[in-house]
């Protein structure tokens, strides 16, 4: 049988897309908050999986920006 941490962790994978990637970014907050102040710097924590699964935190900083800004322009072309 499991350890029970280790199963709890497996069905909340299992019903979230996302679970795994947010507790990858927790830890990686965790372990280079510190440091990214002491620099004065600003972290942005990026997270995949094998199946495909953005963080957020990558995902809502450089992607989604990056995309909207392409899209928008993209838009303007086609009015024209």
């Amino acid at each position: 049988m499991p350890h029970l941490p280790l199963l709890h962790l497996q069905r909340r994978a299992a019903a979230t897309n996302d679970h795994c990637t947010k507790l990858a970014e927790k830890k990686k907050h965790t372990k280079y908050n510190d440091l990214a102040y002491k620099l004065d710097c600003c972290i942005v924590t990026a997270a995949f999986t094998t199946y495909g699964g953005w963080g957020d935190d990558f995902k809502k900083t450089l992607v989604d920006p990056y995309y909207k800004k392409e899209f928008k322009a993209a838009r303007k072309n086609e009015r024209v």
